[in-house]
């Protein structure tokens, strides 16, 4: 029993000795795997440091820009890398290289980037950001020749404005076109201010040239448009003959925008037809001899305030009018001379008073003096007011008022001149007139005044020369 006993103590104790064996055995084989491990990671480590010693790390910066995995003495070549996004209408977008294109940015210090590779696994995780001072500077000559030669100004689309126009009596608008039309100069102010404010895209609007005239611009018009285009306007000119304004566009402009000084013109040519004053005409005298007569104060005058009022008005409100011209003065005969009128010649000191192409009188008269300055006006006038028992005021050659008493006043022109009566004269003709003159006016016989002021009629000519 014994024996059974040692038998069964010995076979534990081999047991025993067995496991540790095998124990020490596994110790040892784990021991030797975990300095594989550790000098494998520690020879990663090393290479990475090796590595990012003389590369830069991937989420590498500088002054917040990307500056990606490069050689780390090659990093002082960033700025000159360094782009500008530039978008613009109609989906055109183009990057500018800043060096080449004149936006210069050099580090005013030695070291541009720096890094220390063997604290890699620190400096990947915070992120390795650097702040570089840099000198800016802009060679503006360079960018603008940059830009222009860019997709920005190819195939330009001018801008268009917005019109109105009309159609059958309606006013239809028609709206701008924007274009893509840049203005150069203010995309080189902008594109520099975006690189002096560390900007990498900019994108364009106030820089383009757009319509002057909008759609929305043109409605308050609209309305006046429409008025402008129902208006009809007839107008009686001053030979007796109606004229139709056929075509109310005439008094807008390019933008069918209402322009009164169209309708200051189109009067302006009305008087230019219709007026005689300042033109030549043709005059026979009295021995039969050909002459030119000046109009001074002839035929009628229209009133140019006026009639562009009545048209404007017209316009405006959409009216159907049917009127004649406006006028200041009007003359019977129109401007035309005609074989009834009054001939005066200085030189002769005479008047001859012809109706329907007879001789009514002739009467030697006194006309103004020029030896003080009066000298009676040279033209051809009308008779325009008549007037009996009337004052004549004026001032003499002194300085000293006059007034003088006439029975009969038939004025002729603007100034005051004109044919009357004088009692204090008795003798007319000859040379009275040098030296005894009138201020201007032309002094005639009483009966041969109360026959001209009796038979003659406003707007008769006048030649006096």
């Amino acid at each position: 029993m014994n024996n059974m006993f040692d038998e069964n103590n010995a076979e534990h104790k081999d047991n025993s000795v067995a496991n540790d064996t095998i124990y020490k055995s596994e110790t040892a084989k784990n021991s030797k795997s975990w300095t594989w491990v550790v000098a494998i990671i520690l020879a990663i480590y090393l290479v990475v440091a090796i590595f990012f010693s003389f590369m830069t790390y991937p989420n590498a910066k500088i002054n917040g820009e990307n500056l990606g995995i490069r050689k780390i003495s090659e990093a002082k070549n960033f700025f000159d890398e360094q782009n500008t996004t530039i978008v613009g209408r109609d989906n055109k977008t183009i990057e500018l290289n800043n060096k080449k294109s004149g936006l210069n940015q050099t580090p005013v210090e030695k070291q541009v980037y720096h890094q220390n590779g063997f604290l890699w696994p620190i400096e990947m995780i915070k992120g390795n950001d650097i702040n570089i001072k840099v000198a800016k500077s802009v060679d503006a000559q360079k960018l603008k020749d940059s830009l222009k030669n860019s997709e920005l100004f190819k195939n330009v689309k001018e801008p268009k404005n917005a019109q109105l126009k009309l159609e059958n009596k309606k006013a239809v608008i028609k709206k701008e076109e924007l274009g893509n039309k840049l203005d150069l100069d203010k995309v080189v102010a902008s594109v520099t201010k975006g690189f002096n404010e560390n900007k990498d895209k900019i994108e364009l609007s106030s820089e383009y040239i757009n319509p002057e005239v909008t759609a929305k611009s043109l409605e308050q018009n609209q309305k006046e448009l429409e008025n402008i285009a129902k208006a009809s306007i007839t107008l009686k000119m001053p030979d007796g003959k109606s004229q139709k304004i056929e075509d109310n566009s005439i008094f807008l402009d390019e933008n069918y925008k209402f322009e009164d000084k169209k309708v200051r013109i189109f009067v302006d040519d009305l008087k230019e037809k219709y007026e005689v004053v300042g033109k030549d005409f043709d005059f026979t005298k009295h021995n039969g001899q050909p002459s030119k007569v000046t109009a001074k104060v002839f035929g009628n005058e229209i009133n140019k305030k006026e009639t562009v009022a009545m048209i404007t008005d017209a316009l405006k409100n959409g009216k159907t009018i049917d009127s004649e011209l406006k006028y200041s003065r009007r003359s019977r005969n129109n401007g035309v001379l005609g074989n009834t009128y009054i001939e005066v010649s200085l030189a002769d000191q005479h008047m001859w008073y012809f109706r329907d192409g007879k001789l009514v009188l002739d009467t030697p008269v006194v006309t103004g003096d020029p030896t003080i300055n009066q000298e009676t006006p040279t033209g051809l006038f009308e008779i325009w007011s008549k007037e009996t028992d009337r004052f004549l005021r004026g001032f003499n050659p002194d300085g000293s008022k006059y007034k003088v008493h006439v029975d009969y006043w038939i004025q002729i022109d603007y100034t005051g001149v004109g044919i009357h009566d004088t009692q204090s004269r008795s003798a007319y003709g000859g040379n009275i007139y040098r030296g005894g003159g009138s201020h201007g006016c032309i002094n005639t016989p009483l009966r041969h005044v109360v026959t001209i002021f009796n038979t003659a009629k406003n707007g008769m000519p006048v030649i006096i020369y």
